[in-house]
């Protein structure tokens, strides 16, 4: 992928498509930044709410959470119905247990696009529902999430937990 990534940019330095595979890419493989800085060439050229979101994602696992939150808000800002910035702002906010936040964009992410299976919104909200102890709520979520993994073993598993916890 970033070989042929490196092809795309090296025939048109000026397209975002090279930079925003070669970020994908390289992300994928550990080497954030440099996946950085690939997708930050892709903003330059165009700064489109997706390369915003993906800069976003880049900096999660390296815990830079105001960076990803400055580049998700800005995602949102040029795409109020971006997919991609609600479910990965959400799930900042869930790792920082601001719990609320999280759920409001949890919430609109799915409502933008109830069938995403990207960054699992369900398995992510359901996990706050338990810390607050929603059951009715976590077991909703846990169904739903069947209806779109049904071969998933881990949502019965988890909602059969739910059920054992309301001692049903």
């Amino acid at each position: 992928a970033i070989i042929a990534a490196n092809k795309t940019i090296k025939l048109q330095p000026k397209h975002p498509s090279g930079y925003f595979v070669k970020g994908i890419a390289l992300f994928r493989s550990g080497s954030y930044e440099k996946a950085q800085a690939a997708m930050t060439e892709a903003i330059k050229i165009n700064p489109r709410a997706i390369y915003y979101s993906l800069r976003g994602l880049i900096y999660i696992p390296q815990m830079k959470w105001d960076l990803a939150l400055a580049d998700l808000n800005e995602a949102i800002k040029i795409n109020p119905q971006s997919y991609y910035g609600h479910a990965l702002r959400g799930f900042v906010y869930k790792l920082q247990e601001k719990w609320d936040l999280a759920l409001a964009d949890f919430n609109k992410a799915i409502e933008i696009n109830p069938y995403n299976d990207d960054f699992n919104v369900y398995e992510n909200r359901v996990e706050i529902y338990e810390k607050q102890e929603k059951w009715d709520l976590a077991i909703a979520d846990y169904s739903k999430w069947i209806e779109f993994e049904s071969k998933n073993i881990n949502p019965y598993t988890y909602r059969g937990l739910v059920y054992l916890k309301q001692e049903k």
